[in-house]
This record gives C-alpha cells, structure tokens and sequence, in this order.
C-alpha cells in the first residue's frame, strides 16, 4: 500500500505541475494534466493516506482527528479543481471545506493534542499555521454584500427589465409591418424560445434565492442558444450580437443579485437585436 501510494503520489505531483505548466503557457492539454492530477490527490493518494493513518501506532483519536483533516482537504482539492475548470458548485466545495477546516477540525485538532506534553509545542505551532492558513482562505469569499450593493444591484436589474419590456412592444408593433417575411418570423420565434428559457431560469433563482440549481437550466439553454447565435450568424448584421453561452455556465458561482443581471441583460440583447434586425428591413423599403 505505501508503494501504492508514493507511486500515486509522485503521479499527483507530476501531472499537476504538468498541467499548472501547460496552462501558463496555454498549451494544449493543461485542462487534462489537471484533472488527472487533482483526480489522482483526491480518489487515490488522499484516501490511501487516511487508510493508513489509521492503521498508525498513534492513539485512535488522533487517527480519527487527521483522517477528519484529510477527508476536508479532499473536498478542498475538488473544490480548486473545480474552480479551475470552471464546473459548477466549486465555490460551495471550496467555502464549506475550509470553514470546516478553520472553525471544526483545528478547534479538535488543538484540544486533542495539547493535553500531551510531548505534542505540547508541536500542537501549538501547526494550530497557529493551520488557523493562519484557514483564516486566509476564509477571507477570500464573498460572504455577504452590503445593503446598499444589493439594493444597487436591484435597481438595475428594474431598470434593465423595464427597458427590455418596451423594446418588446416596440418589436411587436415592427413585426406587425414585416408578417410576410419568413426570415424575421423565424428570427422572433428564436427569440421567444430563448427568452422563454431565460426565463423559466429567472423563477428557478428567485424561487430557490440560489443559484446552485440552475445548471440544469443552462444545460436546456444549449441547444437555444446555438441556434439563435446561427440564425444572427447567418444574417450577417454588424448590429447583432450574438450570446454568450459561456457566460449562463458561470451563473451557478455568482450570487443570485448578480445572476439577475446577467440574465436580463441577456433578455435586453434579444429585444435590442430583433429590434435593429426588424427596423432595417423597415428602412430598407
């Protein structure tokens, strides 16, 4: 098992400086190197290591109090990775790892350890990096905005959505003078679909005030979102932005204040695209 894990071990460290390289270079492949790296940390070396911690000589509290440490530097390991590939719940994994880390496990590891003379100074000195190390990282989350952010926030997305809305009507009084054109009938029925499907995203967050389930409403988004971004493609306008995927798939990190105004700023640029598409053919007559 030791054998197992060194070799798990020198892997973990190969393919992670590998792909920390490979990134910083932007070479192809870094999204690779590091997931096997930090894969290999989290399901082989980690948890070899905490068999083996228990197996130790030590008492079995003190066992039980590192494999604890270790298990939360597993959740921690996954988290980074997941922070770095972008994949949703990263920041849960990250926060509730190391507050369990700062607030649980060094609180235990201290009073279970300092009793003994011989661990006395030892204790003392790891406790003190630990809650320095923890403490750090604590403080790189966002725990709360302050009222005055949030209300700013609000007012934004009001005045966003308001605006979006009198485009619509505006759009809807344009398409009443185009009913013959095939092309801007399928151009606002993308349009609808997509906004349909922001949408059903919007209730899901308000309903649940969280972000963390809405993956699965970006995942229904895909296919609406690329044939919307064709359809603009296809008529060749400088006035149409297409959107950006990518930016509903980092929703599930953000706050919900912030998810709100990326998704009515997404609902705007479908009124504001259908409404210059739809004023062109006008002026074109």
């Amino acid at each position: 098992m030791k054998k197992i894990l060194n070799f798990s071990g020198i892997a973990t460290a190969m393919l992670t400086v590998l792909g920390a390289l490979f990134k910083s270079l932007h070479w192809p492949g870094a999204g690779l190197l590091i997931i096997l790296g930090g894969f290999s940390f989290s399901i082989s070396y980690m948890p070899l290591l905490i068999v083996l911690k228990l197996k130790d000589d030590e008492s079995k509290i003190d066992n039980l109090v590192h494999s604890f440490g270790l298990v939360l530097a597993i959740f921690l390991t996954a988290g980074v990775l997941f922070k770095i590939m972008r994949w949703p719940y990263a920041n849960n994994l990250m926060f509730y790892s190391t507050l369990l880390f700062t607030f649980i496990f060094v609180p235990i590891y201290f009073i279970s350890r300092f009793r003994s003379p011989e661990k006395k100074f030892n204790t003392m000195v790891n406790s003190v990096l630990m809650i320095a190390v923890g403490g750090i990282f604590y403080s790189m989350f966002d725990m709360n905005y302050s009222s005055k952010y949030e209300q700013l926030m609000v007012d934004n997305h009001i005045y966003i959505h308001e605006n979006t809305e009198r485009l619509r009507s505006s759009n809807e009084r344009l398409l009443k003078q185009e009913m013959t054109n095939a092309t801007a009938q399928e151009f606002h029925q993308l349009s609808t679909e997509l906004n349909a499907k922001i949408e059903a995203l919007v209730s899901n967050i308000l309903g649940s005030n969280s972000t963390s389930r809405a993956y699965e409403f970006i995942l229904a988004m895909d296919e609406n979102v690329a044939n919307y971004n064709l359809q603009v493609a296809e008529l060749n306008m400088d006035e149409l932005t297409a959107i950006e995927y990518k930016t509903f798939e980092r929703l599930p990190e953000v706050n919900t204040e912030i998810a709100m105004n990326v998704l009515s700023r997404a609902e705007q640029q479908l009124a504001v695209n259908e409404n210059c598409y739809l004023t062109a053919l006008i002026l074109q007559k």
